[in-house]
């Protein structure tokens, strides 16, 4: 039971580490919709929209915050992956578990009346 308590901490460790992930995408996100609309203000001496939005590509800083969303949310995949496949492995560890204490009574009954 010390390993299944030490495992389950581990859930909890990535559970813990995917909502900083969340966080850190949903933050790099922000950073982008904000680059967009200062370069938008930017550029709204343009002559036409499609102008506008391909200065925005040539902004380094956008291109900058455009990266780092992207490698955050790579990130934050991930790490949903890996949690999502400890979770599963976590509730099937405490299914068994619980199947096996729960036959204790049975088989040692069945061991002391059976040769």
């Amino acid at each position: 039971m010390t390993l299944f308590r030490e495992f389950t901490e581990w859930v909890a460790y990535q559970g813990a580490q995917l909502a900083v992930a969340d966080v850190e995408e949903q933050s790099t996100a922000e950073d982008v919709k904000r680059m967009e609309t200062m370069s938008a203000a930017r550029n709204s001496g343009a002559k036409t929209v499609t102008a506008a939005k391909a200065a925005i590509w040539e902004d380094s800083a956008y291109i900058d915050a455009r990266d780092a969303h992207f490698k955050a949310q790579a990130y934050q995949k991930m790490l949903r992956g890996i949690y999502e496949a400890t979770e599963k492995k976590q509730v099937l560890l405490s299914r068994e578990l619980t199947r096996r204490v729960g036959r204790e009574p049975r088989d040692s009954r069945n061991g002391k009346w059976n040769a």
